[in-house]
């Protein structure tokens, strides 16, 4: 009997309040006003208040009652399916304070009763937000893993008249983003239970999110702003790598240049990602020779000198956290002493020196032409 009772306890009242989103899901609002449901529901009953409830349910990304096909946002049925009571399982579980724990139950069981009917009924009782609009911002598109997203959630009341938002809590706005949803972690700071929005104008909310309390792994996300209770809106972001890859590229010569033997031309180089040094990284700067094809192999090349015999043009270059030059003439080289690169074709070779630590090097994706 105890279970019976807090089974017919677990129940919906259906509400609406016309409230729109820019980008998004907002409350349910496909009439004027608000209604009751008149009956509990469960899996199998069928009927308008069926449809009604789904459409309820797909106001909401956590309680959607199905992604496409019968169900979805705009393809609601009149059917209680399994799909619907897995929808108001998660809506119970959400709300479990209300619904769940005056019941003496851990987990919703997808009935559609009393409690449930009574907390559905709060996102219409009192409020007169009708024709607000959430939106939801962010300072980028683009983030760094390790950087902090700035994220602003706006309702925007687009009437001649005030409108009231009210709130169980100090808690008013959240974010969720991937598998963080802020809504379970933060410690609520509103004083206000209620805000009220002028007419003609709006409410921002600024929060942020902080990669030292949830590093979000790179991907690309759907940002959903909350304004608790009432409406959501959603935004498109992309997280990237936290230790994006350090790269090293010689942009000139690069293959095809022809440069005059006694000709000054500057050896261009590039590091990317940018970044600034506080002491100006060194490069040792090589000509290689390209050899010539294999006489058992006309097509592949033989192998490349070593580093010793390579042609060293300077060494302990001063270069930058960017783009790095240097100028030459071309076929002048410090080792070997006294020697000028005859004509032929060459690559170059860009090489951090010990200074920086590491030495590793780079060359010429393509050979250029001395002549």
């Amino acid at each position: 009997m105890i279970k019976f009772l807090s089974a017919i306890l677990l129940g919906l009242v259906l509400v609406t309040n016309n409230v729109s989103a820019e980008t998004t899901i907002n409350t349910f609002a496909p009439q004027n006003g608000c209604f009751a449901l008149a009956r509990s529901m469960s899996l199998g009953s069928k009927g308008d208040d069926v449809l009604a409830l789904q459409r309820f349910l797909n106001s909401y990304t956590d309680t959607t009652v199905a992604v496409s096909g019968p169900g979805s946002f705009g393809y609601e049925t009149s059917y209680f399916g399994p799909a619907t009571k897995r929808a108001v399982i998660k809506f119970q579980n959400k709300y479990n304070a209300d619904i769940l724990l005056p019941a003496g139950l851990k987990i919703g069981n997808g009935f559609v009763g009393t409690l449930t009917r009574a907390r559905i009924l709060k996102f219409c009782k009192g409020q007169t937000q009708s024709d607000v609009v959430f939106s939801v911002t962010t300072d980028k598109n683009t983030y760094n893993q390790n950087e902090k997203i700035n994220i602003s959630i706006k309702a925007e009341n687009t009437t001649n008249k005030e409108k009231i938002l009210n709130f169980n809590s100090g808690c008013q706005v959240a974010y969720s983003i991937g598998g963080f949803n802020q809504e379970n972690f933060q410690i609520c700071t509103e004083s206000l239970t209620s805000v009220k929005i002028p007419a003609m104008s709006s409410k921002v909310w600024n929060i942020e999110h902080d990669p030292a309390n949830y590093l979000i792994p790179p991907a690309s996300y759907d940002l959903i702003g909350k304004v608790i209770g009432i409406g959501e809106a959603k935004k498109a972001i992309t997280i990237t790598s936290a230790t994006p890859i350090e790269t090293t590229k010689v942009t000139s010569p690069n293959g095809g240049e022809s440069w005059l033997l006694g000709s000054n031309h500057e050896i261009i180089w590039e590091r990317t990602p940018h970044v600034t040094f506080v002491q100006a990284p060194r490069f040792d700067l090589l000509v290689v020779p390209e050899p010539p094809a294999c006489a058992s192999d006309p097509i592949t090349p033989c192998l490349m000198p070593a580093y010793s015999s390579n042609y060293l043009i300077a060494q302990n270059v001063a270069g930058t956290g960017d783009v790095s030059k240097y100028t030459w003439k071309v076929g002048q080289v410090m080792e070997p002493s006294n020697t000028t690169l005859s004509k032929g074709k060459y690559k170059i070779m860009v090489c951090e020196t010990p200074y920086n630590g590491g030495g590793s090097c780079v060359r010429s994706e393509r050979a250029f032409t001395i002549r």
